[in-house]
């Protein structure tokens, strides 16, 4: 890429948007509007990592950032950080694809801007890691996970999706586990075809344990990062016996259980993240997971409670083992969400949450079409509309789709289409 003027790529004049700030500045086809939240959000991040890397803001140079894509282009791309973004230290230049074609997920965006913006802190503050792929891709890795409310960070820096394949390889190819090997990768050999998820997964593994379970706690962030650049690598390959015991003997449920329980105003985001994490991973004891998150049904924390039911609902229906699903306490815990669903009692948004999430649960649909068929009779539109739209993706009985109709038609009108579902669901359940 040519350079025209000081932090001005040639690309910006190819662009319809531009959000320019000082120190960066975000380009892209996508409406202003994105755009400038993009840019807003990039500014908070760097303000963030300053603090957080320890790195003053005139130290960083400037920063590009283009968003590729348009508000209608449709590309299937699924989710792999050299697919959906990456960073070129030379230029300080960053590359998101926002296509269509992935989720409309905030979480998501968020996560790749905190991964690329990473990058240029770790460049920046310390030129080997260019590199050094293994601690390039760790860092980024840690720092990927952070969250943010628009006005507040936490930094968890751990990386439940990067974990459970790391665990994988730690299991499956254990040859792979050598620290030696990985450290001296070159860009070419950890980019490799076949191997470069397992190298992205291993390099985060190993930087988070030093980072957590090997370098002092009390110690700064800042800190660590930076002792971390300067060990000894022989000092770091010393420790592959204790990081290969970190992967497969890991008890990751105690430990999100640990995070989602704290009450610390500062780790209110990360509790939350935690409990989500819990209906998400795949580990072995789902009844472990199942009775932490049953635990928070009863928080005071109103917003905990609706995360822990909804990732509760995820993780039964993941679950590999059928006898979880028979367990008594189970069931019983079945009727009380329904039950809280249909309460009037209860929060909108809340119950609408519920009821969407509910068309995802094909396993258990035996048990929620009936409680999204009473669902119908609510007296809120939003919450019929949903539970129409759940209804739809759980069975395959013609209905009415129209949200419009679910929304405004009259009792009467929508009493007959009610009434066919009840009808269906006695002939189904008969049979």
């Amino acid at each position: 890429m040519l350079l025209l003027t000081p932090g001005m790529s040639s690309c910006a004049f190819f662009y319809d948007n531009h959000h320019v700030r000082p120190g960066f500045a975000v380009h892209s086809d996508r409406d202003s509007e994105f755009v400038a939240d993009v840019g807003e959000k990039v500014e908070r991040i760097i303000d963030a990592y300053t603090i957080e890397f320890g790195l003053p803001r005139e130290q960083l140079g400037y920063l590009t950032i283009v968003l590729q894509g348009t508000d209608t282009n449709v590309i299937d791309y699924t989710h792999t950080p050299e697919v959906l973004g990456y960073y070129v230290p030379i230029f300080n230049f960053i590359s998101v694809d926002t296509t269509d074609g992935w989720p409309h997920s905030d979480e998501l965006l968020d996560q790749i801007l905190m991964h690329e913006i990473a990058h240029h802190f770790i460049v920046t503050q310390y030129s080997a890691a260019s590199r050094e792929c293994w601690l390039n891709e760790g860092v980024a890795g840690v720092m990927e996970m952070t969250l943010e409310n628009g006005s507040h960070f936490e930094f968890p820096l751990f990386n439940p999706t990067l974990y459970q394949l790391a665990r994988h390889v730690a299991y499956t190819d254990p040859e792979v586990l050598d620290v030696q090997a990985l450290l001296q990768k070159t860009w070419t050999e950890f980019h490799t075809v076949g191997s470069k998820e397992a190298h992205y997964a291993l390099s985060w593994s190993l930087v988070y344990f030093i980072l957590v379970h090997y370098l002092p706690a009390d110690q700064p962030f800042a800190e660590r990062v930076k002792q971390l650049y300067s060990m000894d690598r022989a000092e770091i390959v010393a420790q592959e016996s204790e990081w290969i015991d970190f992967l497969r003997q890991y008890e990751v449920e105690s430990f999100l259980l640990k995070l989602a329980t704290s009450t610390a105003p500062d780790s209110t985001l990360t509790a939350y993240w935690a409990i989500r994490q819990l209906g998400r991973i795949r580990t072995p004891n789902d009844l472990r997971a199942l009775r932490g998150l049953r635990d928070f049904f009863d928080d005071d924390d109103p917003f905990k409670r609706y995360v822990a039911y909804e990732a509760f609902l995820q993780r039964l229906e993941r679950s590999r083992f059928s006898f979880v699903r028979r367990t008594a306490w189970i069931h019983e815990t079945l009727q009380e969400i329904g039950e809280m669903i249909l309460s009037t009692g209860e929060p909108v948004p809340a119950r609408r949450q519920l009821l969407r999430s509910l068309g995802d649960c094909v396993v258990l649909q035996m048990d929620w079409i009936p409680v999204l068929i009473q669902a119908l009779d609510s007296t809120d539109g939003s919450l019929r509309e949903t539970a129409a739209q759940s209804l739809v993706r759980l069975s395959n009985k013609p209905t009415v789709t129209n949200p419009r109709f679910w929304r405004e038609a009259s009792s009467a009108k929508r009493a007959v289409e009610v009434d066919e579902w009840k009808l269906w669901w006695q002939r189904l359940a008969g049979d």
